[in-house]
């Protein structure tokens, strides 16, 4: 608050990157499903959730 930026401003990209992170990386239910439906290792699930939640 004192930088005078807007809360949105730092709070916008935190949202992403917490909402990838969820949403790819174990030991969430949604990655954890998409593994056992699709026969891949949660190994890799990690590797490309962590791929894709980085950049964001």
């Amino acid at each position: 608050m004192r930088g005078g930026r807007s809360l949105v401003l730092c709070a916008l990209p935190l949202l992403a990157g917490l909402s990838i992170t969820h949403a790819f990386l174990p030991p969430h239910p949604g990655p954890v499903a998409a593994a056992g439906l699709f026969h891949v290792e949660l190994g890799w699930i990690i590797v490309m959730g962590l791929a894709c939640g980085i950049p964001a």
